[in-house]
């Protein structure tokens, strides 16, 4: 029996044939296509952004290449009934051309946030910071305990409380070459209330103020006594303080017989108080030391005036802090570590403690105060000073500490500390100038006459002592970081990354789809190859022809058509915004 010639559109176009023959399959193919794209285009219009990252810092404008700056990092949930607790957090500056820097980890935790302190890159110009973190997600009664955070936790523990989800968020940022001008001049604190007008100013004055800008309530709080003769220069002898109490219907009376300090040689004396009432009213008074005695008798007397004692009546105003920090040496020099001790009112809480260069948040990290005390080490930054600032008669550089427990409270129930920052390369006579040189133009109080600071030399500034005194006087800072990221602003970037690894994943396996139905089509028309030499076997004297490219210009056009197809859908889920 002679087998059937084939149809001659066969010969006349192979591609067309072979899919009007599997026109099944090939239908097939397409539809499970549109499927996936369907079902894709549904999956990435329901995703959401329900949660974002809180990102705070100084301001980014003011960060100087090679240098360190501090973040703070906190989850926020979008919707009412949602919780999200940060489990882990890590930041790092990326740039287009540079391979990307491992990411640093931001480790200090308490509460619901993480702060650390980054290093950023050495090349000045444009770049990019990227934060990403891992966190903890629940509803209704489960989300409850995420309040208080979970990154203290085991992995174990936390991934029990809920569902872990992945946030991100991003910012563009310029480094500086060199750091901008510090702020000055500097602006005087607190100062106490002068309850009478001082004794013997003709002789000299009696000035008390707190070590730490301020005194704080339950706390304990150093003051220092400065005693001055009529010029200015440091009293010998000591100074006797006593405590006043202020009884109804009854003026001021002293309590007491009184504490009894030695003047140091900078006539300074120090007194601690723990303020316990709204008012520290202090009773100061002179004591000069005793005359040397004399080896003759004289014969006749010589008559003199009485020198009016040298007195002062002043009211300090206690505030309610929750934590004072006091540090032991105030000259801070580059990769020193300097301790500084801490009293607080709610013990055994983690805190925050952030260090402060003018503008700039350089450091931040968490310490534990257990039973209302503890201390609080740093290691000093390495930080350029700006430009012209290493002169004489530029302003001296201060670092300012200070620690906390919430950072959505007012900075005033902060307790906080200066230290002199001493850059490397300047000599302790050019720092002592500069701090004498500001000094000049900071008022020691603007309450009461013959009120001046003490008549010293530079090089004594430095003395801990005076130093404390000096930077006592300077006005506390407004140091709070600023909101960088929204929760908002993280969400859509959150979402925005979400969406663009479902439409990789999406388009690999629109890839794989396209490469899987390619194949079959191969060996489709290697088997039509096959059966088309079958025939022309069987039939030698017919006219149809194949020659060695007949394959390729098969498959060619059915492959183009196929990619195309699938191209298109590809390109239709990475365009359209679902």
């Amino acid at each position: 029996m002679t087998p059937p010639a084939p149809p001659d559109w066969w010969a006349s176009s192979p591609a067309l044939s072979l899919l009007a023959r599997h026109r099944r399959a090939v239908a097939l193919s397409g539809a499970v296509a549109l499927a996936l794209l369907l079902a894709g285009g549904l999956v990435l219009s329901s995703l959401s952004a329900r949660w974002g990252l809180l990102v705070f810092g100084s301001d980014p404008r003011l960060w100087v290449a090679g240098e360190p700056a501090a973040l703070r990092v906190e989850a926020r949930a979008l919707g009412v009934s949602d919780r999200v607790a940060l489990l882990s957090a890590t930041a790092r500056l990326t740039r287009p051309g540079v391979p990307p820097p491992p990411p640093q980890p931001l480790l200090g935790a308490s509460g619901a946030h993480l702060q650390g302190t980054l290093t950023l890159p050495d090349t000045p110009g444009p770049w990019t910071l990227v934060v990403e973190a891992e966190a903890v997600s629940a509803r209704g009664a489960r989300g409850a305990a995420l309040s208080e955070g979970v990154a203290h936790l085991a992995p174990e523990a936390a991934a029990r409380l809920g569902a872990r989800v992945s946030l991100t968020a991003s910012l563009d940022v310029t480094l500086l070459a060199a750091p901008a001008p510090l702020a000055a001049p500097w602006e005087d604190a607190q100062a106490p209330e002068l309850l009478s007008p001082r004794g013997g100013e003709a002789e000299g004055a009696l000035l008390s103020f707190p070590a730490e800008q301020r005194l704080s309530f339950n706390l304990p709080s150093d003051l220092i006594v400065a005693a001055l003769d009529a010029a200015g220069a440091p009293l010998p002898g000591a100074v006797v303080a006593r405590d006043l109490a202020a009884r109804p219907a009854e003026p001021l009376a002293a309590r007491g017989a009184g504490e009894r300090r030695p003047l140091s040689p900078h006539g300074l004396a120090l007194l601690t108080r723990t303020p316990r009432a709204p008012t520290v009213d202090l009773d100061l008074s002179y004591d000069s030391p005793a005359p040397a005695p004399i080896a003759e008798p004289i014969a006749a007397p010589i008559a003199e005036p009485i020198a009016a004692p040298i007195t002062a009546q002043e009211r300090h105003w206690p505030e309610a802090h929750q934590f004072a920090l006091r540090p032991q040496r105030q000259r801070a020099r580059p990769g020193e570590r300097i301790t500084l001790d801490l009293h607080s009112t709610v013990p055994g809480e983690r805190l925050f403690v952030d260090l402060w260069w003018g503008a700039r948040w350089v450091g931040g990290w968490v310490e534990e105060a257990r039973g209302g005390r503890g201390q609080v080490a740093l290691t000093v930054p390495r930080l350029r000073l700006p430009p012209g600032h290493d002169a004489p008669d530029a302003p001296p550089a201060l670092l300012w500490a200070q620690v906390y427990k919430s950072p959505y409270l007012p900075g005033e129930v902060r307790g906080g500390a200066y230290l002199l920052y001493q850059a490397e390369g300047v000599r302790d006579e050019a720092l002592a100038a500069q701090l004498t040189g500001a000094l000049r133009d900071l008022v020691i109080t603007r309450r009461g006459a013959g009120a001046r600071w003490p008549a010293l030399d530079a090089a004594a500034w430095l003395e801990p002592l005076p130093l404390r005194l000096a930077l006592g006087r300077v006005a506390r800072p407004k140091a709070d970081p600023a909101l960088l990221i929204d929760s908002g602003a993280s969400a859509a970037q959150t979402l925005a990354r979400t969406r663009q690894e479902y439409q990789r994943a999406f388009v690999g396996l629109m890839s794989a789809l396209c490469a899987l139905l390619l194949g079959g089509l191969a060996w489709l028309m290697r088997a039509h190859h096959r059966a088309v030499l079958a025939s022309l076997a069987a039939h030698p004297d017919g006219d149809l022809r194949l020659d060695p490219w007949a394959r390729a210009r098969w498959f060619l056009p059915a492959a183009a058509l196929i990619a195309c197809f699938f191209a298109g859908l590809a390109l239709l889920a990475l365009t359209v915004r679902w």
